[in-house]
């Protein structure tokens, strides 16, 4: 397993809960992410707020993290992926 590949595991099991168990069906478009530059935060919040269409407030709360960090880590994920 490669660095990015752990971070991403890690990250998601740190907030797992049942709303995110499905996030795990998404490890790979998450690695390729990764894999396009973005970072393992951005891509995590991308995904989760752009494909799987959690809004940010709810995705924060299960990241345990605020709705402004997840907002700019898909903001500067969005802009990353539109800058290829």
């Amino acid at each position: 397993m490669s660095t990015q590949q752990h971070h991403v595991t890690m990250l998601l099991e740190a907030g797992r809960t049942k709303e995110t168990e499905r996030m795990t069906d998404g490890f790979d478009e998450i690695t390729e992410l990764v894999s396009s530059g973005l970072s393992v935060a951005e891509a995590v919040d991308y995904y989760a707020t752009e494909k799987r269409n959690y809004n940010q407030t709810e995705w924060a709360e299960v990241r345990g993290t605020s709705r402004q960090a997840v907002s700019r880590n898909a903001r500067q994920g969005r802009r990353k992926l539109l800058d290829e």
